[in-house]
């Protein structure tokens, strides 16, 4: 093809992707006039964008009350089991239903996702109410050390002994069951829980993955990961899997709402167009490396050390390929700072995580201050120069 034409192709391929996501994204229902006008500007005038159609909603249960990004069941006993916890306020109003007895006591703590506007009072909440945090395995060390990863939103507040809940794995709170999911839709750090009980209808605690609009899958550092057992095509994949006339709850919307059965194939019938057009984008063997930033990066993201020491951090890898890859590794840091790699290089089966251990030498005398670790990967077809990097605080002896 002639440069033009393959120049044609590539805008052409970028305004069927921004189409894709204006018809099955969240944020046109949030935001209709801005991305109006940003799709305006970005797509020809004869392409049309013809959103998926909007869920059905109905008004919250009276058993399920909302306060902020705070989710709260309550039992016939008068007993409350609570969902995120992000900000003082839903602490200081459950703590007046207690005062007027409508709520007794509360007795544990599920969180959905890592986004601060969900976290960032959970552990605040757990020492008011004296009650568990609960979350999906993939959470745990992300909410208890926070400060080792680079991804949005994270919360300053530490949780602790957050207490595991594995996929499908039912926890049976008064007379209510919780059934705890792997979730990951707008972030791959994500669970989902269905509520059940008799006489009810379910509900479907999904953090912020979907909204009546569709899919919310706006920031590439969230891992929004396109497999078949990671990303929205594991979860609509769930949601087909749900008990008939299961409801959605999105904390941020005040309404309970499903998407049937058509209404779920369009969504996805989008995203596989969706993902086709990426594919074709990217130059790689599998879309993911160009969706997933974190495909390769530092543990912890960030640590301080005295001069005169030793830290050692990890070198997280993962393959998206569909095939076995085996991984390059030149880590790079300016002096005074000196490398120790234990592996040059690392083999991976497809979709297989591994990780490599890397010593930072600190020397004796060296000044105070934020120093940068960074690395070069590569494999066959893949070069990626200082991809990722590591933060070192240096701190006197």
């Amino acid at each position: 093809t002639t440069p033009a034409k393959s120049i044609a192709t590539l805008i052409r391929r970028v305004q069927d992707l921004y189409a894709s996501y204006l018809s099955t994204s969240a944020l046109p229902w949030y935001f209709k006039n801005h991305t109006k006008q940003c799709g305006d500007r970005v797509l020809p005038p004869d392409m049309k964008v013809d959103s998926v159609p909007r869920a059905t909603v109905e008004a919250r249960p009276e058993w399920l009350l909302q306060f902020g990004t705070t989710s709260v069941v309550l039992s016939k006993s008068k007993n409350a089991f609570i969902f995120d916890c992000g900000y003082d306020g839903p602490i200081d109003s459950i703590k007046a239903l207690q005062k007027a007895g409508t709520i007794s006591k509360v007795e544990g703590i599920a969180v959905t996702h890592h986004h601060d506007d969900h976290t960032n009072k959970v552990q605040a909440a757990a020492e008011a109410f004296g009650c568990p945090i609960y979350a999906v395995p993939v959470l745990k060390d992300v909410l208890e050390n926070p400060g080792r990863y680079r991804i949005p939103c994270m919360t300053a507040n530490p949780m602790r002994n957050v207490q595991v809940l594995s996929e499908g794995e039912v926890l049976k709170w008064r007379e209510y069951k919780l059934t705890f999911h792997f979730f990951p839709g707008q972030t791959y750090y994500h669970g989902a829980t269905l509520v059940e009980a008799e006489g009810i209808a379910p509900v479907y605690m999904i953090g912020d993955a979907f909204s009546p609009a569709g899919m919310d899958d706006y920031c590439l550092l969230n891992r929004n990961l396109l497999h078949e057992d990671a990303g929205y095509p594991l979860c609509l994949k769930k949601l087909r899997a749900l008990p008939e006339n299961t409801w959605l709850v999105n904390q941020h919307i005040e309404p309970v709402f499903r998407f049937e059965s058509t209404k779920i194939a369009a969504i996805e019938k989008r995203l596989r167009e969706r993902m086709r057009t990426l594919q074709d984008l990217f130059p790689w063997d599998n879309l993911n490396y160009g969706l997933d930033e974190r495909w390769a990066g530092f543990y912890p993201d960030a640590t301080a050390s005295p001069a005169g020491s030793t830290v050692t951090i990890e070198l997280q890898l993962g393959n998206h390929s569909p095939g076995a890859r085996t991984f390059q590794i030149r880590p790079r840091v300016k002096t005074p700072l000196k490398i120790g790699l234990h592996g040059e290089s690392i083999s991976l089966k497809s979709r297989e995580e591994k990780s490599a251990t890397i010593e930072i030498q600190i020397p004796a005398g060296t000044k105070p201050g934020l120093y940068l670790v960074t690395t070069d990967l590569s494999s066959e077809g893949m070069e990626f120069r200082e991809w990722t990097e590591a933060m070192i605080s240096v701190t006197a002896p």
